[in-house]
C-alpha cells in the first residue's frame, strides 16, 4: 500500500489498490465487507427476534469486529506495508524506548499523552471523547465531516472501506513517514506536534463512519438485493 526504498527517504507514493494489496488471505478492507454482510443478517434475525440476550456469538463477534477493523483503518500505519507497517522502526517517546515502535506510537501512545492519560479503560473513555464529539457535531475540523462520510453504504462495502483506506494511507507520506522520526525522543522533537491533530481527526472519522454505518445497517438503509463479490486474487494474474 505504500512504497519508499528506506527508512530514511520518505516516500513519494502512496496508494491502495484492491486486487493489489487484498490478495490471498484477505485484508482488513475484506474482512470489514465481509463482517458488515454477517452483521446485517444478524440484524434482520434480531428484529425477527431470532436473537435474544446475545446468544448468537457469531453475530456478537461481527459487531465487535465492525468496529474494531473500521477503527483501525483509520490508523495510518494500518494502510502501510513499509516496515511491517511501522513495526520495525524502534523510536522513543516521552523517554520511553522499551517495546516502542513507530507503530506503537501512532496506536496509543501520541493520543494518551495528548489526553493525559496512561490508557484508555474499557468502561469509559470520557471526558477526552465528549469533547471530541461535541468537535464532530460542530463541524469543527480542518476538513469537513461531510466528507468523512461521503461512502457509508454498506450494499458497498469494499468500495467504502477502500476509501477510508485510502483516505488513510495518504497521511503515511504527508506526515508519518515524511517527518523525522529517527529523532532522540519524538515527545519533544515536534513530531508529537504535529501528529496529534491527526491522530485526533482520524479517530473521529473513524467514530462518526461506525456510527453512520451501524445505523444505516439497524434501519435498512441499503439496497437489500445486491449481491457482494470479494475479489482477492490480483487481476493481473489472469493477463
Amino acid at each position: 500500500m505504500l512504497t519508499t526504498q528506506s527508512s530514511q527517504t520518505p516516500p513519494s507514493v502512496c496508494n491502495t489498490y484492491y486486487n493489489r494489496d487484498c490478495t490471498k488471505g484477505g485484508c482488513i478492507v475484506s474482512a470489514i465487507a465481509n463482517q458488515s454482510m454477517i452483521l446485517r443478517d444478524c440484524i434482520r434475525l434480531a428484529k425477527d427476534n431470532k436473537i435474544k440476550n446475545g446468544n448468537n456469538l457469531t453475530c456478537s463477534y461481527a459487531l465487535k469486529f465492525v468496529t474494531h477493523f473500521t477503527s483501525d483503518l483509520a490508523q495510518p500505519l494500518h494502510t502501510s506495508n513499509l516496515g511491517a507497517g511501522g513495526n520495525a522502526f524502534n523510536v522513543s517517546f516521552g523517554g520511553k524506548t522499551n517495546n516502542s515502535v513507530l507503530h506503537s506510537i501512532w496506536d496509543g501512545a501520541i493520543i494518551y499523552s495528548r489526553a493525559n492519560v496512561t490508557s484508555f479503560t474499557n468502561q469509559t473513555i470520557a471526558p477526552y471523547f465528549s469533547a471530541l464529539a461535541k468537535r464532530v457535531k460542530k463541524d469543527d475540523f480542518f476538513t469537513p465531516t461531510s466528507k468523512w462520510i461521503s461512502c457509508t453504504d454498506p450494499a458497498t462495502p469494499i468500495a467504502c472501506a477502500m476509501e477510508w483506506a485510502v483516505d488513510s494511507n495518504i497521511w503515511n507520506c504527508d506526515y508519518v513517514y515524511s517527518q523525522d522520526f529517527s529523532a532522540p525522543d519524538l515527545k519533544t522533537s515536534g513530531y508529537f506536534a504535529g501528529a496529534y491533530p491527526i491522530v485526533e481527526i482520524q479517530m473521529s472519522k473513524a467514530a462518526y463512519r461506525l456510527a453512520t454505518w451501524l445505523n444505516a445497517l439497524v434501519d435498512g438503509r441499503y439496497d437489500k438485493e445486491r449481491e457482494v463479490i470479494l475479489r482477492v486474487n490480483p487481476a493481473w494474474r489472469e493477463l
